[in-house]
């Protein structure tokens, strides 16, 4: 099992920097650029990389061209988990997307590296906004269901005190 990390056009030098420094401990964490990621993704069908939950053209790929994203290979190189963040303007790291087209644990193993992560860079909150089939395992990764959450809405809105 392999892991990259990809910085997208909206991601800072700053950010940047500071996400390699926070990184450079982690083994098997190399840099690769987001067309290679989309290639890779390319490889399965849209539903069952993104489990029905996610439009990979308009989404997935979007925000993989723009944001920090950390993804995970098997030994066939075929890719197995894949999450997508920002660091918001008011210091908080906004997960977008974390994808697992198996349940083999990546999605946990990737949230805690992004968890590590935000340690690091001393970030406080972590906000996710979930599908409601995934609040279960955000609740498991010590999420709360957001004080402020939209009850209308097809999301739930989620955040993690670091």
């Amino acid at each position: 099992m392999t892991f990259y990390y990809h910085f997208g056009t909206d991601v800072t030098e700053h950010d940047q920097n500071r996400i390699v420094f926070s990184m450079h401990k982690t083994p098997h964490i190399l840099q690769k650029n987001s067309e290679e990621i989309i290639c890779n993704i390319n490889g399965f069908g849209a539903n069952e990389f993104g489990r029905g939950q996610l439009h990979i053209e308009s989404h997935v790929f979007y925000y993989l061209r723009k944001h920090i994203s950390i993804y995970v290979l098997d030994n066939d190189e075929k890719i197995t988990g894949l999450i997508i963040f920002y660091i918001h303007a008011n210091g908080t790291l906004c997960i977008d997307t974390l994808c697992t087209p198996y349940s083999i644990g990546n999605g946990k193993i990737l949230m805690n590296m992004v968890k590590q992560i935000a340690k690091k860079l001393r970030i406080k909150t972590i906000c996710v906004s979930s599908t409601k089939t995934a609040v279960g395992f955000y609740t498991k990764m010590q999420f709360k269901i957001d004080p402020n959450n939209i009850e209308c809405s097809p999301y739930v809105d989620m955040i993690c005190a670091v």
